[in-house]
């Protein structure tokens, strides 16, 4: 095996606003699977009883911004906040695509 064997990357970047979220985290994780890298999508389950990022996630935040559900919105981004930053410190490296067209505020 190469080099980034048995290392790990967290795969950032636009979530939101992003029409393109998952094919390209698919596709990452497959290429590197195959050089023994361990890649961390946020948009799957990383750790046990973790909430996942998908696009229900998504559609559920939109709606609850809408509706002025402000508590929600803030108790769900805890946790997404402390996910992130613990896949940060647990991986070797970070592959961000950042689209300049769509706003990314986590990220």
């Amino acid at each position: 095996m190469g080099i980034l064997a048995r290392t790990r990357t967290y795969l950032a970047g636009n979530l939101e606003y992003s029409s393109e979220t998952t094919n390209w985290r698919k596709q990452v994780q497959w290429e590197l699977g195959k050089l023994d890298i361990r890649c961390f999508n946020p948009m799957e389950e990383n750790f046990i009883g973790d909430i996942n990022e998908d696009d229900a996630y998504r559609n559920k935040m939109i709606k609850c911004r809408e509706s002025g559900d402000w508590e929600y919105v803030r108790t769900f981004m805890k946790r997404v906040v402390q996910k992130d930053l613990r896949l940060i410190d647990i991986v070797d490296f970070i592959i961000f695509k950042f689209e300049f067209d769509k706003p990314t505020y986590g990220t």
